[in-house]
Protein backbone atom coordinates (compact mmCIF):
# COMPACT_ATOMS: atom_id res chain seq x y z
CA UNK A 1 0.00 0.00 0.00
CA UNK A 2 0.77 3.43 -1.06
CA UNK A 3 0.62 4.73 2.84
CA UNK A 4 3.19 1.52 3.84
CA UNK A 5 6.33 2.76 2.01
CA UNK A 6 8.62 5.32 3.73
CA UNK A 7 12.50 6.40 2.83
CA UNK A 8 15.12 5.06 4.73
CA UNK A 9 16.25 7.58 7.88
CA UNK A 10 19.13 9.92 7.60
CA UNK A 11 21.42 7.83 9.82
CA UNK A 12 20.92 4.77 7.44
CA UNK A 13 22.09 7.56 4.97
CA UNK A 14 18.58 7.44 3.28
CA UNK A 15 18.74 4.53 1.63
CA UNK A 16 19.52 1.00 2.05
CA UNK A 17 20.40 -0.81 -0.72
CA UNK A 18 20.29 -4.51 -0.47
CA UNK A 19 19.00 -4.50 3.42
CA UNK A 20 15.66 -4.20 5.59
CA UNK A 21 14.37 -0.60 5.10
CA UNK A 22 15.57 1.63 8.43
CA UNK A 23 12.07 2.62 8.70
CA UNK A 24 10.62 -1.40 8.63
CA UNK A 25 8.63 -2.88 11.51
CA UNK A 26 6.64 -5.79 11.47
CA UNK A 27 2.83 -5.16 11.54
CA UNK A 28 0.76 -6.51 14.67
CA UNK A 29 -1.13 -9.58 14.47
CA UNK A 30 -4.37 -8.77 14.35
CA UNK A 31 -6.16 -9.78 17.42
CA UNK A 32 -9.37 -11.19 15.09
CA UNK A 33 -10.04 -13.01 12.44
CA UNK A 34 -12.58 -12.70 9.16
CA UNK A 35 -14.36 -15.76 7.05
CA UNK A 36 -15.96 -15.52 4.42
CA UNK A 37 -18.30 -18.71 3.37
CA UNK A 38 -19.15 -20.17 0.96
CA UNK A 39 -16.31 -19.43 -1.74
CA UNK A 40 -18.02 -19.94 -4.61
CA UNK A 41 -21.79 -18.46 -4.15
CA UNK A 42 -24.51 -18.29 -6.23
CA UNK A 43 -27.39 -16.00 -5.40
CA UNK A 44 -29.94 -17.34 -8.10
CA UNK A 45 -32.85 -18.30 -5.16
CA UNK A 46 -32.64 -22.05 -5.76
CA UNK A 47 -31.71 -22.27 -1.85
CA UNK A 48 -28.20 -23.53 -2.47
CA UNK A 49 -25.72 -21.03 -1.49
CA UNK A 50 -27.50 -18.06 -1.90
CA UNK A 51 -25.94 -16.21 0.20
CA UNK A 52 -22.25 -14.90 1.31
CA UNK A 53 -21.54 -14.74 4.68
CA UNK A 54 -19.05 -12.88 6.47
CA UNK A 55 -18.12 -13.72 9.84
CA UNK A 56 -15.46 -12.06 12.36
CA UNK A 57 -14.33 -12.45 15.71
CA UNK A 58 -12.12 -10.13 18.24
CA UNK A 59 -10.81 -10.91 21.55
CA UNK A 60 -12.89 -8.21 23.15
CA UNK A 61 -15.78 -5.61 22.25
CA UNK A 62 -15.44 -2.26 20.97
CA UNK A 63 -14.50 -2.36 17.18
CA UNK A 64 -15.75 -0.28 14.48
CA UNK A 65 -15.40 -1.82 11.21
CA UNK A 66 -16.55 -0.73 7.24
CA UNK A 67 -17.31 -3.70 5.44
CA UNK A 68 -16.99 -3.07 1.35
CA UNK A 69 -17.24 -5.87 -1.37
CA UNK A 70 -14.82 -4.49 -4.66
CA UNK A 71 -14.35 -5.97 -8.61
CA UNK A 72 -11.50 -6.77 -9.79
CA UNK A 73 -10.63 -2.90 -11.01
CA UNK A 74 -11.00 -1.70 -7.19
CA UNK A 75 -14.69 -0.22 -7.60
CA UNK A 76 -16.86 -0.66 -4.58
CA UNK A 77 -20.12 -2.23 -5.76
CA UNK A 78 -21.91 -2.85 -2.39
CA UNK A 79 -20.80 -1.14 1.34
CA UNK A 80 -22.16 -3.73 3.78
CA UNK A 81 -20.85 -1.73 7.36
CA UNK A 82 -19.80 1.63 7.21
CA UNK A 83 -18.17 2.73 10.74
CA UNK A 84 -20.33 0.36 12.51
CA UNK A 85 -19.85 0.09 16.27
CA UNK A 86 -19.49 -4.53 16.50
CA UNK A 87 -19.85 -7.02 19.04
CA UNK A 88 -16.95 -9.45 19.45
CA UNK A 89 -18.07 -11.45 17.14
CA UNK A 90 -20.86 -11.61 14.46
CA UNK A 91 -21.82 -11.69 11.01
CA UNK A 92 -22.57 -9.98 7.75
CA UNK A 93 -24.72 -11.16 4.54
CA UNK A 94 -24.32 -10.32 0.75
CA UNK A 95 -26.93 -11.50 -1.37
CA UNK A 96 -25.17 -10.62 -4.50
CA UNK A 97 -26.65 -7.23 -5.10
CA UNK A 98 -24.98 -4.16 -5.88
CA UNK A 99 -25.76 -0.39 -4.49
CA UNK A 100 -28.07 0.51 -6.80
CA UNK A 101 -30.10 -2.59 -6.54
CA UNK A 102 -28.74 -4.33 -9.69
CA UNK A 103 -27.50 -8.00 -9.18
CA UNK A 104 -23.73 -8.30 -9.74
CA UNK A 105 -21.97 -9.85 -12.61
CA UNK A 106 -20.53 -13.56 -12.07
CA UNK A 107 -16.95 -13.27 -11.63
CA UNK A 108 -14.53 -12.65 -8.78
CA UNK A 109 -14.99 -9.92 -5.90
CA UNK A 110 -13.21 -8.47 -3.03
CA UNK A 111 -13.99 -8.18 0.27
CA UNK A 112 -12.60 -5.80 2.26
CA UNK A 113 -12.89 -5.42 6.33
CA UNK A 114 -11.23 -2.76 8.36
CA UNK A 115 -12.15 -2.31 12.24
CA UNK A 116 -10.62 -0.21 14.67
CA UNK A 117 -10.58 0.38 18.23
CA UNK A 118 -11.06 3.26 20.87
CA UNK A 119 -7.31 3.34 21.06
CA UNK A 120 -6.94 3.47 17.37
CA UNK A 121 -5.73 0.53 16.30
CA UNK A 122 -6.77 -0.80 12.61
CA UNK A 123 -7.10 -4.22 11.87
CA UNK A 124 -7.12 -4.83 8.09
CA UNK A 125 -8.46 -8.00 6.38
CA UNK A 126 -8.95 -9.32 2.29
CA UNK A 127 -10.40 -12.00 1.30
CA UNK A 128 -11.97 -13.06 -2.52
CA UNK A 129 -14.77 -14.75 -3.68
CA UNK A 130 -16.57 -15.40 -6.58
CA UNK A 131 -20.24 -15.27 -7.60
CA UNK A 132 -21.68 -17.73 -9.92
CA UNK A 133 -24.98 -18.62 -11.52
CA UNK A 134 -26.16 -21.79 -12.97
CA UNK A 135 -25.99 -21.83 -16.98
CA UNK A 136 -28.76 -23.76 -19.02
Amino acid sequence: EPTNWHSAAETAGWATPGFLNSQFSEAPEPSGEMTIEPAIFSPDNDGYQDLLTIRYRFNEPGFVGTLGIYDLAGREVRRLLENTLLGADGAVSWDGVMEGGEKARVGPYVVVFEAYDLAGNVEKYRGTVTLAHRFE
